[in-house]
């Protein structure tokens, strides 16, 4: 690569968040970080990727549900279900069948990215989701900080970072922080070890 640079090539490197990056050895470098598909994005890659009789608004609910809103992931979940065999085309058209125990299989599939994409994060930026996962609706992070055992930190830099390493969907200043999934939500609330005296605080 580094060659290809010395003789002006342009070159696409795509690497996952959620390992190290190879690419810190390299120059002149522009980051570009894939944000997490926003309901407007999912409903439009749903459209225009699945034939009009395919279950798409039952497939919309249970990606919101279950699955990761980044695009590849997506791609992934969808992949999923025909292999656990939840579509059946037996009356001529896709229908798609939920059982628990295929329910129970999307949830372990991915819930496997949610564990790698935890064990990448800060003692502060866990502490900080954590706390996301309690409420119902979006929290202001001034609130969040404040709920904190861990303060000594720059909260726009977390913010940067957690969107970054595809936990949080795009931040705007000012804003509320979102995690990216509703699945990844109740993923990370199961890892809270002392629930109970967390909603106590």
């Amino acid at each position: 690569i580094p060659f290809l640079q010395v003789n002006k090539r342009k070159v696409i490197l795509t690497e996952e968040s959620d390992l190290s990056y190879t690419s810190d050895f390299l120059n002149n470098v522009q980051e570009i970080n894939l944000s997490p598909f926003t309901d407007t994005n999912l409903n439009e890659y749903l459209t225009k990727n699945f034939y009009y009789l395919y279950p798409v608004e039952e497939l919309r609910k249970l990606i919101l549900l279950f699955a990761d809103l980044s695009p590849g992931s997506i791609e992934g979940f969808v992949k999923d279900i025909h292999l656990f065999g939840m579509v059946n085309y037996k009356t001529g058209y896709p229908k798609l069948e939920t059982s628990e125990a295929g329910i129970q299989l999307l949830k372990s599939s991915h819930n496997e990215i949610y564990e790698a994409r935890l064990k990448i994060l800060s003692v502060s930026e866990l502490q900080f989701v954590q706390l996301m996962s309690l409420f119902e609706f979006p929290i202001q992070v001034g609130i969040l900080k404040n709920l904190m055992q861990y303060t000594d930190f720059d909260e726009n830099q977390m913010l940067t970072d957690l969107e970054r390493k595809n936990i949080l969907q795009h931040y705007q200043a000012n804003g509320e922080p979102v995690l990216n999934s509703s699945g990844m939500k109740k993923y990370i609330y199961s890892t809270i070890k002392n629930v109970s005296e967390m909603h106590g605080n």
